[in-house]
């Protein structure tokens, strides 16, 4: 199963989370890093496994899709969107580090 080429749809928004060094809180010195992320339209299941490419495991019921975006010029010309209905395509992975705020993200991203 490969989830390459997903289309998702949903709302766009921003959250800021605690990043280095701790990752734990921005108000005891971690540093602040926000990500766009889409709250889906409604929640989905996400089978993984053996033959799923970037997913290790099966999700349910997912309802935020953390967007992994290269370069300020990707953010800029997302930022008209914030709070809109959007529908993006990318290629859907497992979270494994501490930059990944959501259980499924979704890389190499084009929204329109």
């Amino acid at each position: 199963m490969s989830y390459k080429n997903t289309e998702i749809t949903g709302t766009l928004y921003k959250d800021t989370f605690a990043g280095p060094p701790n990752y734990e809180s921005i108000a005891d010195g971690d540093e602040p890093e926000t990500y766009f992320i889409v709250k889906l339209v409604k929640p989905v299941c996400v089978d993984g496994g053996a033959g799923a490419d970037e997913l290790e495991e099966n999700f349910t019921d997912i309802k935020n899709i953390q967007l992994v975006l290269n370069g300020e010029s990707t953010y800029d010309s997302l930022r008209t969107s914030l709070g809109k209905p959007v529908k993006c395509t990318g290629n859907l992975f497992s979270a494994h580090t501490g930059h990944h705020h959501t259980e499924v993200l979704l890389s190499e991203v084009k929204c329109k």
